[in-house]
């Protein structure tokens, strides 16, 4: 996995606001970063970022959100992301809604 050039190409579907999210990821250094996500969908790997605007996820748990596995909110719930009250719903409007599908036929 490559947490930039994933969410480079990610569809977002509404961004409010300039968002950051720190990967947690122990076997590929390059994804144990900052990345921030601007309000063009642009991303860049950055230093730092605000502390009370920062998604923190470890690699696995970052990975099914994004592809939709559970939403937002289940992964606060269960302390399997580090985020700001305020910026759950921000993240919610932002990520793509839906189901994952597997096309087992292909």
């Amino acid at each position: 996995v490559d947490v930039e050039a994933f969410l480079k190409l990610y569809p977002f579907v509404e961004l409010e606001e300039t968002l950051y999210v720190k990967v947690n990821d122990s076997q590929a250094e390059w994804n144990d970063a900052f990345f921030q996500i601007d309000l063009d969908g642009s991303v860049e790997k950055v230093l730092d970022a605000p502390g009370d605007k920062i998604l923190e996820m470890d690699i696995g748990a970052f990975s099914t959100l994004m592809v939709g596995f559970h939403g937002i909110d289940w992964y606060e719930r269960n302390g399997q992301a580090k985020v700001a009250p305020l910026l759950v719903p921000v993240w919610r409007k932002a990520l793509a809604a839906g189901y994952p599908s597997i096309n087992e036929n292909f």
